[in-house]
């Protein structure tokens, strides 16, 4: 495959993945009974973008599988079947199924068939067990007579005047025509228009079509979805027949297909028919419609960027960053040399320093992306398990339009699963047993997110059973964590949950109970720079909250200097910084706490944390930082603070190695190196 197909390829995956992504959340909010005509018509419209395009690349089994998903849609939306826990539970795994399909095509593997088969053998099972009239079901006093017959579909198409430039082969379309399913005979009349004949560029011919036979109108725009609305117009007319005479009939909107509109109008004396006024589809790319521009109004068009490429532009603006700081120092040389060029150089450093700023500020934003792309998957996941457990829940999310960076949203997303399984699992109770306590038979997890300084908060909340500590200590107990009698406060026996192989589950299933998750997920949250906390009070919830750093590219810093050494620390974590007063120093079994209105806190010191013989020994003589992490808040002692900047974050763990209480480095301006503090791994210090 050449290197630009590959490109249209990977294009058509991704647009594929969204795709499946709408077709699943529109799925979990479709009522069961009458289908809800817009809802099935977007899940239908997504599963014929992913058929249309697969032909291009010779995606033959995801072509097959939409296929049949199409025929159980279009007989929804037709109103010839309803919606039931049945077929919707079907569609939502043919979801699962597609994905599984789509990742083997993203990693070149071969697909396994056997879920494959085994999916399309069910819905065809569903197709076969016959299709459930609206009408029948909304009244059985009508009988089949009462009913016209369908017996072909009448066509007109009108080329635009300048249609021989548009690349179209119309008699190809008009062939196809005569081989859609279920044709029986067709029957083709041209006309020629008004026009001057002269002009030979233009398209003077007009066609007529008549389809005999038990066609589907979904087939016949399937020929025209190829063809742009401004190079053909085109209308489709239903030919019924009620006992020996044709007649007349309205022809309701639901009968349309994708990118049809319809419109009744006045039969005319030579068909006797209700005409159906219809726009082709319009053009699409890889079977994505594209969207019209309406006029007036300028459209906000987009490109797809490989992350690479972003992440190559970061690293490139970071280094300007790093640049732009070196060339600073030389505003403080121009004041000492009173030169008379002095003030244009300031000048055009403050410029530079400014337009590196908005340039930063504006690539750092391409990366950041809204956080419903992982938020996306919990209602599926609820959805699945409660029915699984035989309880009645319901997700409320907010926030979804909060923007994070997208290697935290991608890390991001497992410790969620794992958390709002959790919250399904061992927090809400049972409909009886929410009833017994005197709560709503329904349960309720809350999903929220939001920004709070330099951070992105995420809170996962449900009004369950909370977090029983008396079964947590005595579960920690048997498992040798903890000793009989051994003393601990509340915070530590919450904090249980996330010690390794822990579990609260009494038996082990396929949705809990190994003790494999919690200390996962802070384990994932600690590796992006983030704390979670655990509040939960007996038969009213829990909360979760997770606190994590908005990218993990820049962020503005605050530096001190330890000795000769110069640390870093996140801006947005530090509460203020106090002389120490020797009466307010204190010290308890080794560690010293420091009291700052009335609360004592605990210090670390960077040179004995980093076993640096470097600095002022007596705490009288420096600085203490307060920061604040997560509910923690504490003291860092340093010899003296220095300026605050922006700093661009590189990795150790790519560069050198991981070091505790490091969480990167960067370069100063004087090309010297500098570490940012990880203060996640400080606190634990003072635990």
């Amino acid at each position: 495959m050449d290197e630009l197909m590959q490109v249209f390829r990977q294009t058509y995956l991704e647009e594929s993945f969204e795709g499946l992504a709408a077709m699943e959340s529109n799925l979990l909010t479709l009522p069961e009974g009458t289908p809800d005509t817009e809802v099935v018509n977007t899940i239908f419209r997504a599963a014929h973008s992913m058929k249309g395009g697969a032909g291009t690349f010779g995606f033959s089994e995801l072509i097959h599988l939409t296929h049949i998903l199409e025929t159980l849609l279009d007989e929804m939306r037709s109103g010839k079947r309803n919606v039931t826990s049945e077929n919707r539970e079907a569609l939502l795994q043919s979801v699962d199924v597609l994905r599984i399909i789509l990742d083997a095509y993203q990693d070149n593997q071969p697909i396994d068939m056997t879920p494959v088969k085994a999916m399309e053998q069910r819905l065809e099972a569903i197709l076969n067990h016959g299709a459930q009239s609206l009408a029948t079901t909304s009244n059985t006093n009508n009988t089949a007579t009462d009913q016209p017959e369908l017996i072909g579909y009448q066509i007109h198409l009108s080329p635009s005047d300048d249609y021989f430039t548009s690349g179209i082969d119309l008699l190809k379309l008009l062939h196809e025509l005569s081989r859609i399913e279920g044709a029986e005979r067709t029957h083709i009349k041209a006309r020629l228009n008004e026009g001057n004949p002269l002009q030979v560029e233009h398209c003077l011919i007009s066609f007529n079509v008549v389809i005999d036979g038990e066609v589907e109108l979904a087939d016949i725009n399937e020929v025209f979805e190829w063809l742009d609305e401004d190079s053909c117009h085109i209308s489709i007319s239903p030919i019924y027949r009620n006992g020996d005479s044709s007649t007349g009939v309205t022809v309701e909107a639901s009968t349309a297909t994708s990118g049809v509109v319809v419109a009744t109008e006045a039969p005319t004396a030579l068909t006797q028919q209700t005409a159906v006024t219809a726009t082709a589809p319009a053009a699409t790319n890889n079977g994505a419609p594209r969207a019209a521009v309406a006029t007036g109004e300028k459209q906000e068009s987009s490109i797809r960027v490989s992350i690479s490429k972003i992440d190559q532009m970061v690293d490139m603006v970071g280094e300007l960053v790093i640049a732009q700081s070196m060339l600073s120092r030389f505003g403080l040389l121009a004041d000492q040399l009173n030169a008379p060029w002095a003030d244009e150089l300031k000048e055009g450093l403050v410029d530079i320093e400014r337009h590196t700023r908005a340039m930063q500020e504006s690539v750092m934003s391409i990366r950041m992306m809204p956080i419903s792309f992982a938020f996306n998957r919990m209602p599926r996941i609820v959805h699945d398990v409660s029915a699984k457990l035989e309880k009645d829940i319901e997700l409320v999310m907010e926030g979804e339009n909060t923007e994070v960076d997208k290697t935290v949203l991608e890390k991001l997303t497992d410790p969620l699963v794992h958390i709002i399984r959790n919250s399904v699992d061992h927090g809400i109770e049972k409909p009886d047993v929410r009833e017994a306590k005197g709560k709503a038979r329904k349960g309720t997890v809350r999903l929220s997110a939001f920004h709070a300084g330099g951070n992105i908060v995420i809170q996962i909340k449900d009004d369950g059973a909370g977090i029983r500590l008396d079964k947590v200590r005595q579960k920690a107990i048997d498992a040798g964590i903890l000793t009989e009698h051994q003393v601990i406060t509340e915070k530590e026996n919450i904090d249980l949950i996330f010690h390794a192989g822990f579990s609260t589950a009494d038996e082990v299933t396929d949705i809990s109970g190994r003790g494999v998750g919690m200390d996962v997920v802070r384990r994932n949250i600690r590796e992006l720079g983030g704390t979670i906390e655990v509040q939960t009070e007996q038969n009213l919830g829990s909360i979760f909250t997770i606190r994590l750093p908005l990218t993990l590219a820049i962020l503005d810093g605050q530096l001190a200097k330890v000795g000769d050494e110069t640390y870093i620390f996140p801006l947005a974590s530090i509460v203020e910084s106090v002389l120490p007063a020797e009466d307010n120093i204190k010290s308890v079994k080794g560690t010293y706490l420091y009291r700052l209105r009335d609360v004592y806190i605990p210090i670390v010191r960077l040179n004995t944390f980093f076993n640096r013989p470097v600095g002022k020994t007596e705490l009288t003589q420096g600085l203490l930082v307060v920061v604040e992490n997560g509910d923690k808040r504490f003291g860092v002692f340093v010899d003296s603070l220095e300026s605050q900047q922006q700093v661009v974050i590189k990795s150790l763990d790519t560069n050198y190695r991981k070091v505790n209480g490091i969480s990167g480095a960067t370069i100063m301006g004087d090309g010297r190196v500098a570490m940012i503090l990880d203060l996640t791994e400080l606190s634990h210090e003072v635990e």
